[in-house]
């Protein structure tokens, strides 16, 4: 039999009748329905999902999540046409470990036709210019050609960052924020919006060093755990920003009744659903860098990137109606995605116990988005057994009053 809380009963009647909060205007009690509905039961999957894994893998979710993305962005630096291991190469064997990083860092900081200097950043018609070759494919691709085959570079630096920001991100432990610290960031989420953003972005700078001090201090490598979700999802903002311009340097064959591989035979062209898909992943890298909590982050930027699978479709079919020179590659790559980020929306960060115990800070925030701000040395985190109902998955929908 479930029991509940003693004042359950009490909590859930009082919050059912609220309505759902967005920007602080109420919605409508037909969209609030629909929203509570529609976050129990969401609630109630990841509840279950969480119980069936191991502890081993819950506790570890967000390290197993960058091995996932940084595989399927490996990928995407071969859809992006960047060649790992140049023709006149081939054949020597150490050339195969020698020549990938150099090809990727040539794709993400080489200049192209249309580079600019810093004299000319002082220039105003610069910019005008810029704007103008970034709609102009025909002279963009003339430009870029001479230098040999196309590379989508702005999908290369996307593919960077994201690789990258993940990648260290995903080598330190993680390490489990404590209900008093979410406590603290809800209260100043709400007292100090400002103060909340530029600590959250400073603990996205101070990461990569705490990273590295983290080999030889256990201290550093506990504030580095604690940090790794803001740079992470600071890296994942900028590669979103970056994909969406990425979209307007998609290369495809001109003719292809002959190789894909010619420069003379390579075009830029504008793929929407790609473009489309960067707005997304900039949402939810910024999600991610200003959540809550670290389980609210992970869990909402997987959720957040589950929506490009409505433009993925049109993204592909473009690649392949245009006969992208690399659309299998960007296939595969999205497909990888769509796994990890699926894996993340469902585990998050949660902490799971080996007798099945699973935490849950959503009533923290929950209290301090209902005003309540009295601070204790044992906050309202009521932890999931499977006997006990938490106030805030009887009642999610108050989540979106917090962060």
């Amino acid at each position: 039999m479930i029991q509940k809380p003693n004042n359950s009963q009490e909590s859930s009647e009082r919050v059912s009748q609220e309505p759902v909060q967005w920007m602080g205007i109420n919605l409508p009690k037909p969209f609030s329905d629909d929203i509570r509905r529609a976050q129990h039961e969401w609630n109630e999957t990841r509840d279950g999902v969480i119980r069936a894994l191991p502890s081993g893998i819950v506790n570890n979710s967000t390290n197993i999540f960058a091995l996932g993305h940084v595989a399927s962005e490996l990928m995407m630096f071969k859809g992006n046409n960047t060649t790992f291991v140049p023709e006149h190469h081939r054949g020597t064997w150490w050339r195969y470990i020698t020549e990938p990083p150099v090809s990727i860092v040539k794709s993400v900081f080489g200049s192209s036709g249309t580079t600019a200097t810093f004299r000319d950043l002082v220039r105003p018609s610069f910019y005008v210019d810029s704007a103008r070759n970034l709609l102009d494919w025909n002279r963009a691709s003339d430009m870029d050609r001479l230098k040999g085959p196309l590379i989508n570079r702005w999908s290369s630096r996307s593919t960077f960052f994201g690789f990258s920001s993940v990648l260290l991100s995903g080598l330190v432990p993680e390490s489990k924020e404590n209900p008093q610290d979410v406590q603290r960031m809800a209260q100043m989420a709400q007292a100090n919006p400002l103060g909340y953003l530029g600590e959250r972005v400073g603990n996205a700078f101070r990461f990569p060093v705490e990273a590295v001090g983290s080999i030889v201090s256990k201290e550093s490598r506990e504030q580095a755990g604690g940090h790794k979700r803001e740079f992470a999802g600071l890296g994942l903002t900028i590669s979103g920003v970056f994909s969406f311009l990425s979209g307007f340097r998609n290369v495809k064959a001109i003719d292809t009744s002959i190789s894909k591989s010619i420069p003379s035979n390579q075009k830029y062209f504008f793929n929407r659903g790609h473009a489309y898909g960067g707005i997304i992943t900039a949402l939810a890298g910024a999600n991610l860098l200003l959540a809550g909590d670290d389980d609210q982050g992970w869990s909402r930027y997987g959720s957040i990137m589950l929506a490009r699978t409505v433009t993925l479709p049109w993204a592909v079919y473009s690649k392949y109606a245009n006969y992208d020179v690399k659309a299998n590659w960007y296939t595969g790559g999205q497909t990888g995605f769509v796994i990890s980020n699926t894996f993340s929306a469902l585990v998050g960060s949660a902490n799971k116990s080996k007798d099945g115990t699973v935490e849950n800070h959503a009533s923290i925030r929950e209290k301090i988005a209902n005003g309540d701000t009295k601070t204790s040395d044992k906050p309202n985190s009521k932890v999931m057994t499977g006997k006990e109902i938490d106030v805030s998955v009887v009642a999610p929908h108050q989540e979106l009053r917090a962060l």
